[in-house]
């Protein structure tokens, strides 16, 4: 579904130019450290047909961070 809403949005010319990369939850944890970075992703899709993700990356606490900064 998502993939035809995109070829959608070009043909109406809401999308012109623009290539069609879709990557998956791995390729988007592997950006942010797991040493460095709290990870948690959940689906947005309710009941709907489409594969909407809501990616939250915290910065994990530094023990080397100054305190009250």
């Amino acid at each position: 579904m998502t993939c035809l809403a995109e070829k959608f949005a070009q043909a109406v010319s809401w999308n012109l130019n623009t290539s069609f990369h879709f990557p998956s939850r791995e390729r988007i944890d592997e950006a942010f450290g797991e040493k460095e970075f709290e990870r948690e992703s959940r689906p947005l899709s309710g009941k709907l047909p489409f594969n909407n993700q809501l990616f939250i990356f915290r910065r994990r606490a530094s023990e080397t961070a100054p305190a009250g900064g």
